[in-house]
């Protein structure tokens, strides 16, 4: 109750300050009219000239505040007061003279132009503040998104692995009648789904110290086939069948990178690789340059990305909703893929693989900056 008569209270003496405003200027205006005439040698012309100029300040005070009704009243009052208070020795108003008449269209004209210029100004501050309002909520809505998204890859994506890890400990554990190859079986799966859990987490943190901006990079020229290198045999464990193809340059050539935050770049383009394309299936990764810019390219054979999904395929958290529930992960590897580039002043493109096949497939182009060819010595 005494939230609401605190709003009727403001909103009467609002409605009070409108309609009433230009009376209130009106009379602070004469009030320095007034003491300016107090003054020595009032009747002089600067004075004289003053006491209007005061009153055509009234006029356009009111119509920048309260619009053009008001600035008409602070016109004309301003018009009236000024003759029958301040012209001397007449103190009257002859309007069938011009020079009243061009004070009077003065005063109304500097109304209509206040009166526009403060509409204006009101109305571009209402946009932005319109504008940044809509902006809030929007942020608003995309960190709920986000939070959301973060639950949900919490709840499925990494419960799933240690679900895994559980159930197979627990059956090396009570079921004593395994053998030695089941029991290398159930461990070499609790293994592997530990390594993917690790992987989620990992993406996690990355992409949390990759938007505080608090990463280092220690760039340095790299032969990019070593970093690949690096990474193949890595996840060599995990290609179920895959065979990963490393196309060289007919020229050597290295890339000014980070070592560590390009090996992360690599291994998600290529753990994406593998998620989504077939067992026994290709994966290249393709060196080279071009336009004197480093490219490392990952292609798989799989499935092309959907045409809703190709704008917001590197947003956080964002998973094709066709393949969600199928595929494991947590939706952060190729932002944190875009961010790294970011952080090299590079880029990250999409393209088809294969665009005159059937499978036209999948690639990721990693593209560098700065490049620099390797002779090698005779």
């Amino acid at each position: 109750m005494q939230t609401k008569e605190l709003f009727k209270k403001l909103k009467r003496s609002h409605f009070f300050i409108n309609y009433w405003g230009a009376f209130f200027a009106l009379t602070i205006a004469t009030l320095c009219g007034y003491i300016l005439i107090s003054l020595p040698d009032s009747y002089t012309s600067p004075n004289f000239i003053n006491i209007g100029m005061i009153y055509l300040v009234a006029t356009v005070f009111s119509a920048v505040n309260w619009g053009i009704i008001q600035s008409l009243i602070a016109a004309i009052g301003g018009f009236f007061l000024y003759n029958i208070l301040f012209r001397f020795p007449n103190n009257s108003i002859e309007l069938n003279e011009a020079y009243e008449l061009i004070n009077l269209l003065v005063f109304i004209s500097a109304s209509f132009v206040a009166a526009f210029i403060g509409s204006h100004s009101r109305q571009k501050l209402e946009r932005e503040k319109l504008e940044n309002e809509l902006q809030k909520e929007r942020r608003n809505l995309e960190r709920e998104e986000l939070r959301s998204s973060l639950l949900a890859s919490i709840t499925h994506d990494l419960k799933t692995p240690l679900s895994s890890v559980i159930g197979s400990l627990s059956s090396v554990r009570q079921v004593k009648s395994l053998d030695n190859a089941a029991r290398e079986i159930l461990i070499f799966t609790a293994y592997e789904e530990a390594v993917r859990l690790n992987d989620f987490i990992s993406n996690i943190l990355n992409m949390t110290k990759l938007e505080s901006g608090k990463v280092e990079t220690d760039n340095e020229w790299c032969n990019p086939i070593y970093i690949i290198n690096r990474v193949t045999k890595r996840v060599s464990s995990r290609l179920a069948g895959r065979v990963i193809k490393v196309n060289e340059p007919k020229k050597p050539v290295h890339f000014y990178l980070d070592t560590l935050l390009v090996e992360q770049a690599i291994q998600n383009l290529i753990e994406n690789a593998i998620k989504y394309s077939k067992e026994n299936s290709k994966i290249t990764i393709d060196v080279g340059y071009k336009d004197d810019k480093g490219l490392i390219k990952v292609s798989n054979q799989g499935e092309p990305i959907a045409i809703e999904d190709i704008d917001k395929i590197f947003d956080k958290f964002h998973r094709s909703k066709k393949q969600d529930s199928s595929i494991a992960g947590t939706g952060l590897g190729l932002s944190i893929c875009k961010a790294i580039m970011d952080i090299h002043s590079g880029e990250i493109e999409l393209s088809e693989a294969y665009p005159k096949l059937k499978s036209k497939g999948v690639c990721f182009s990693l593209i560098f900056p700065q490049i620099k060819e390797i002779r090698k010595e005779s």
